[in-house]
């Protein structure tokens, strides 16, 4: 797949004047701009609190389910932490990573972005902001050939 020519349209440029207005703002405050630091939690209803309050058998928080595709943990549960009491989260598995590079079509991060995923070993929610697939770089065609021995690179 060859990479995609970003095109100066009216729109990017609109897009990058707005962007460039909103980071000079904060700038000017002496601020910055963080991710989401709630992790897209939302206050538990009465119900959800019921259902979804302490752990299951295996520890994990009540509403999560193995995904039979990678293993890992999905759903909406109760997040663990002192820090979110009674807030409900959405927790992606894997698998549920659908954030690719338009130009190469590679993964933008090794996790799905502005989603939360279960990390077993500590027991907590883990959020990845937006802001992770700016790590990316698509591969180099000519870098990246197959067809020399590996110790001419």
């Amino acid at each position: 797949m060859l990479p995609l020519r970003r095109t100066d349209t009216a729109e990017r440029q609109t897009r990058q004047r707005q962007l460039d207005a909103l980071v000079e703002a904060h700038r000017r405050k002496g601020g910055y701009i963080l991710g989401d630091l709630t992790k897209g939690g939302r206050e538990a209803t009465a119900d959800e609190v019921g259902r979804l309050a302490g752990a299951g058998p295996e520890g994990r928080p009540r509403g999560l389910e193995c995904c039979p595709t990678c293993g890992e943990w999905h759903g909406r549960c109760l997040d663990p932490s002192p820090t979110f009491v009674c807030k409900v989260m959405t927790v992606h598995c894997g698998c549920q990573n659908d954030n690719r590079c338009a130009a190469c079509g590679g993964f933008l991060y090794e996790r799905k972005l502005n989603a939360n995923h279960y990390n077993p070993r500590d027991g907590q929610i883990w959020h990845v902001p937006g802001f992770s697939g700016f790590k990316h770089r698509c591969p180099d065609p000519i870098r990246d050939r197959d067809d020399e021995p590996r110790g001419n690179r």
